[in-house]
């Protein structure tokens, strides 16, 4: 049980260590975007990512007419 315990703290410091380089790389280039005028580039990246995605996919629907079917 004590080997269970140890390995449990040693997977919780690298995933605390993980999430905090995942932090710091994003403030990095988010830093590096504003100097550069990039700045808004860097919201919302994955969400704009998927919101493009989606309508791209529904226009290309309605360019082959088969919006309003189901």
């Amino acid at each position: 049980m004590i080997e269970a315990a140890k390995i449990l703290e040693e997977q919780k410091t690298l995933e605390r260590f993980m999430r905090e380089e995942t932090i710091s790389r994003y403030n990095r280039l988010h830093d590096k975007a504003q100097k550069r005028g990039d700045y808004s580039d860097t919201h919302w990246p994955f969400t704009s990512a998927i919101l493009r995605y989606t309508a791209t996919a529904l226009f290309q629907l309605d360019d082959r007419g088969c919006s309003g079917h189901h």
